[in-house]
């Protein structure tokens, strides 16, 4: 609601428009001056009020499914780090997007659990290609099972 004012305001003109007392109030307890200029006390209050939603707002308490933990996960499975770590990262980031399901066999074979930081990303390509996230479902536990089942 602060927003949308400020933005109506801005668009308008202070001089055709006229911020409601209670934006008003809500700027003066973020710490906008609100005995300045109307103009100056959009610009700082529409400053202040982006950067406040920017920087995230509360959140509510999680009702859903919770993710297993690494004991109920029983995952045997150790992560990729070092060298093979930064060629997923090559082979990511375009340069060698060819070797991605050959990469992800290899994964499997050695018992190996793929980086949760390449994830979403290879989640973004499997939608792409269905060769990709046959192999990739194969490399997915009960972690990464649930990751995606947040965002399906």
């Amino acid at each position: 609601m602060i927003w949308d004012e400020l933005t109506k305001i801005a668009l308008i003109g202070t001089e055709r428009g006229q911020l409601p007392e209670e934006v008003a109030e809500a700027l003066s307890q973020i710490g906008v001056d609100t005995e300045a200029s109307p103009s100056r006390v959009v610009l700082e209050g529409a400053a202040i009020y982006h950067q406040l939603q920017r920087a995230g707002f509360p959140l509510s308490s999680f009702q859903g499914e919770k993710p297993p933990t690494a004991k109920e996960a029983e995952d045997e499975r150790t992560a990729v780090s070092g060298r093979p770590a930064r060629h997923l990262r090559l082979i990511l980031e375009g340069s060698f997007r060819q070797a991605l399901p050959e990469y992800l066999q290899l994964l499997k074979q050695y018992n190996k659990r793929i980086p949760a930081e390449h994830l979403p990303t290879l989640f973004y390509f499997s939608l792409k290609s269905a060769s990709i996230w046959k192999v990739l479902q194969e490399n997915l536990g009960p972690t990464e099972r649930w990751l995606l089942r947040q965002n399906p």
